[in-house]
């Protein structure tokens, strides 16, 4: 398993918060491909329920194996 750490920023670019969730080991692009589902759904961890559609995701690549991704950065679900 791995931690998937996850940063958030208002549509200003101001910190809100941050989150993280475990996942079996995978490519960044899995990541990226479960992160954007889980904010289309508003299922952001470290988020209330429905939360998180109006902000930017940073996404931490893991260290070690499966850290094969640079940071990768969500558009608020507005602006998509």
């Amino acid at each position: 398993m791995m931690e998937i750490k996850l940063t958030y920023f208002k549509d200003n670019g101001k910190y809100y918060a941050a989150g993280s969730f475990l996942l079996d080991f995978c490519s960044f692009h899995t990541i990226v491909e479960r992160v954007l589902r889980m904010h289309h759904e508003g299922r952001l961890p470290g988020l209330v329920e429905g939360g998180g559609k109006g902000m930017f995701v940073l996404i931490q690549p893991p260290d070690g194996k499966g850290g094969d991704g640079v940071p990768h950065l969500l558009w608020p679900i507005e602006r998509e």
